[in-house]
């Protein structure tokens, strides 16, 4: 057609694979997706961690264990004694979690028995 794109090409068809797509006049078939919060960029072909979406599960999973062991800091207002130091450092390790490098590797603390 005169004066339409000349880069642009129909797509033969619907894609019979979800994992694949249309790249320069081929079928290209994606590699299995490293988790849930990676983004697939075709530019590059590959994909890409999202980390504001990784680090959004990060914060959500630390807030359920702070808000799990919500009982403890009740427990010594009410009573009127101090909060149990191995407590103290488990609740400061998991707003710390945020500190560390890699949302996909976290290393969360372990709760005092």
């Amino acid at each position: 057609m005169p004066g339409a794109n000349a880069s642009y090409r129909r797509i033969p068809g619907p894609l019979g694979d979800p994992d694949a797509y249309y790249w320069r006049g081929g079928l290209v078939e994606k590699p299995p997706r490293p988790s849930h919060f990676h983004r697939f960029d075709p530019q590059e072909q590959a994909w890409k961690l999202d980390d504001s979406l990784a680090w959004s599960a990060v914060r959500g999973q630390r807030d359920a264990r702070l808000a799990a062991c919500d009982w403890v800091t009740l427990r010594a207002q009410e009573t009127g004694e101090p909060m149990p130091a191995p407590w103290l450092a488990y609740r400061q390790a998991l707003r710390d979690i945020t500190d560390q490098p890699d949302p996909l590797a976290i290393v969360w603390p372990t709760a005092p028995a």
